[in-house]
């Protein structure tokens, strides 16, 4: 879409903060104003308009999406949402181990290992792992604790971790995510750490790194860049 305005702006608008462009404010799909009860949220999102060219390029606005999808869909679809990020705790990216070879095994303990050691000392219950194909079922209490958190967060926190989650493959690294324990660098270490293993492998400095992968990295590198800067608004 080519830019059809030339300024955004930032103005109160009942209990919230709304963007505008040339004084009118923003829709989203289902027909409400894009805004938010942070005026630093709403500045975040103003300035991504502001940067944008002479095509919009919606992929460049994170924050302005996740708000999107906050007002859009998540209040909406709590319920359901809840439900789908608490299955991530018996699918856990970092409770499924390779077995070989012996480099890869290591690095996984290694960085994994930091992760998992601060989940298990928080709640006071050991996870259980695997590096064979069968899934695990974690521990009945570990559930119930997890689920009292994730329906203790307001709505704004509660859609940062259904990212992140969604993001990292795993609700570990989310909920430290939300502590502030681990950053966007931390989740893709974690989240691609066997394609950066395969990469040092098979020398990608030499021979070339698969643009998709790094597409995708990318992509949510930007959305967790922003996931930080939300929370750090909240």
């Amino acid at each position: 879409m080519k830019r059809f305005y030339k300024l955004s702006s930032v103005d109160q608008s009942g209990d919230g903060y709304a963007v505008m462009l040339d004084g009118r404010s923003i829709k989203t799909k289902s027909k409400k104003v894009l805004q938010h009860k942070s005026r630093d949220i709403a500045m975040l999102m103003m300035k991504e308009w502001a940067e944008q060219g002479d095509i919009i390029l919606p992929d460049t606005m994170p924050v302005t999406q996740i708000i999107t999808t906050l007002i859009d869909h998540v209040e909406a679809h709590r319920e359901d949402i809840t439900v789908s990020i608490l299955k991530y705790l018996d699918t856990d990216l970092l409770c499924y181990h390779a077995d070989t070879p012996r480099e890869l095994v290591s690095r996984q303990k290694d960085i994994w290992g930091k992760w998992i050691s601060a989940f298990e000392k928080h709640y006071g219950i050991s996870l259980r792992t695997t590096s064979s194909l069968s899934a695990v079922k974690q521990e009945h209490d570990l559930h119930r604790k997890i689920e009292e958190d994730i329906r203790g967060f307001d709505l704004d926190h509660f859609n940062i971790i259904q990212i992140v989650t969604s993001l990292s493959g795993s609700i570990i690294l989310a909920l430290a995510f939300m502590d502030g324990a681990a950053g966007p660098a931390d989740i893709l270490e974690c989240a691609y750490l066997e394609e950066h293993f395969k990469e040092e492998l098979y020398d990608a400095d030499r021979y070339g790194r698969d643009p998709l992968l790094e597409k995708q990295q990318a992509s949510k590198k930007s959305d967790l860049e922003a996931c930080a800067e939300i929370l750090s608004c909240l």
